[in-house]
């Protein structure tokens, strides 16, 4: 076994370079991991609160309770899902109302894509008369999607 006399390890400007670079990779790392958790403000988006009650059975009514404040109302679509067909979507007219308006609907159409002024927004107090010429039953599903907001959905309860 051959003994090293010298025993000189790296140079301290070396070691001092090293130091830095691992320190500057390491801090960068800790970044990335950390600014992938957060998000800003706003970011997040939430569903409309909503609930969707049975009339008859060609009718049912849904209250919205909360919405985002930038949840728009135009481009937004209203679609119902069959229960018994298996979630099966069927064709719809609605009648929106906004709270403390006039007793004309906002807007009136078929379900699916809503045209509403480019400034309407969903807010808390909102009604949808929802009508199925098909037949509605408790356990179908209304669902609203739309910018602003995530997916939002209700079963039809009694």
């Amino acid at each position: 076994m051959k003994v090293w006399k010298n025993k000189k390890g790296v140079s301290p400007v070396i070691a001092t370079i090293l130091m830095v670079a691992i320190t500057v990779v390491l801090a960068a790392v800790l970044y990335v991991m950390v600014m992938g958790m957060m998000s800003g403000p706003g970011t997040v988006s939430e569903p409309l609160g909503m609930y969707a009650k049975y009339v008859n059975p060609t009718n049912a009514t849904v209250t919205i309770n909360k919405a985002p404040p930038n949840a728009a109302l135009s481009g937004s679509s209203i679609v119902v899902l069959n229960a018994s067909k298996g979630g099966v979507p069927v064709q719809c007219t609605v009648d929106i109302y906004l709270p403390n308006g006039t007793g004309t609907p906002a807007y009136h159409g078929l379900g699916g894509s809503i045209s509403a002024g480019a400034d309407a927004k969903w807010v808390a107090g909102i009604t949808i008369t929802i009508q199925v010429s098909g037949g509605l039953s408790v356990g179908d599903e209304v669902q609203i999607t739309g910018n602003g907001f995530s997916t939002s959905k209700a079963t039809i309860t009694s």
